[in-house]
């Protein structure tokens, strides 16, 4: 998958924690937790990886995406919504 088409998909991911954030005024502990909220029935094939900060003031990566892109790199979005990329 080309790595624009990742970035769009994971900043729609972290859209819908910020709206969970927005009426729980925490992050969720994870996606099963994201997923209850929203009604969602997750499948075996989840493309992203969440991780719940653990300092909610150093901006960390809270989402990953499972599969390395086309170009071979891992793409995340911060807590901040900055999408970054890591070349293995």
């Amino acid at each position: 998958m080309q790595e624009f088409m990742i970035a769009e998909e994971l900043k729609g991911e972290w859209i819908s924690i910020q709206d969970y954030i927005k009426d729980k005024n925490e992050y969720p502990r994870d996606l099963i937790e994201l997923n209850k909220f929203y009604n969602y029935t997750p499948t075996e094939d989840e493309k992203v990886v969440y991780i719940k900060p653990t300092d909610e003031n150093k901006n960390e990566v809270i989402l990953w995406w499972k599969e390395k892109s086309r170009l071979n790199h891992r793409i995340g979005i911060k807590e901040s919504g900055e999408v970054i990329k890591e070349k293995d």
